[in-house]
């Protein structure tokens, strides 16, 4: 008998795996943020001399000074036979409308006690000028205004001396914000008031201050 050739199994054919190519990527470096610790630079800050501060201050008295006196007159009133400094007012138009605007605390209890009052100085004659027949308009003191508005007839306006100026609302700043600069303070004190040789004078204060000026120098920035 002829042998059989032994049958020999063929195992499947197994396909090679294809070369996978690997790049090897470098690991980002992380970023590293650093606080900034410097100091901020201060702004630079101007000093002028004291000379020229001085100079300057005189030139805003002599240039300012006198249109502000020429709008701010002194209130009187009559009591117990004689006329008493009481309070400060500006003088202020709008249109062909005339006012002197004061603070409105304790005149209305002056006016409902019949206390006579006057403005200013006669242009006829040496004396002060009644008001009593202005209209008094003011707020109330307890909504934290105290404003007054006396609105004057003509005849007390033509009687002003010819030097004074009514300011308008051109005059006006109407920004509510404080902002910085000079401030002028201009007026009659009560306790500056005075009578000489039967005469009643009255003094103006007149007072400028800026919050730059240290004393030796103006800064500014």
């Amino acid at each position: 008998m002829a042998k059989k050739k032994a049958q020999v199994k063929k195992t499947p054919s197994v396909k090679k795996a294809k070369k996978v190519s690997v790049r090897k990527v470098a690991p980002k470096k992380a970023k590293v943020v650093l606080a900034n610790t410097a100091q901020p630079k201060k702004r630079a800050t101007r000093t002028l001399a004291a000379d020229t501060v001085r100079d300057f201050f005189h030139r805003v008295r002599v240039e300012a000074f006198p249109r502000i006196e020429a709008a701010t007159v002194p209130i009187y009133g009559y009591q117990d036979n004689q006329v008493k400094q009481n309070r400060t007012g500006v003088l202020f138009r709008i249109a062909d409308t005339h006012f002197i605007l004061t603070a409105a605390h304790d005149l209305f209890g002056i006016i409902e006690n019949h206390i006579p009052l006057y403005a200013d100085f006669s242009r006829t004659h040496q004396a002060p000028i009644p008001i009593v027949e202005s209209k008094f308009n003011g707020t109330e003191e307890e909504n934290g205004r105290d404003v007054a508005a006396i609105e004057l007839p003509t005849s007390v306006v033509a009687d002003l001396p010819e030097n004074r100026r009514f300011l308008t609302m051109a005059d006006l700043d109407m920004e509510a914000q404080p902002k910085k600069g000079i401030y002028a303070a201009f007026g009659f004190p009560t306790a500056w008031y005075r009578r000489v040789e039967d005469v009643q004078r009255t003094d103006p204060l007149a007072f400028l201050e800026s919050p730059y000026y240290n004393g030796r120098g103006f800064s500014g920035a």
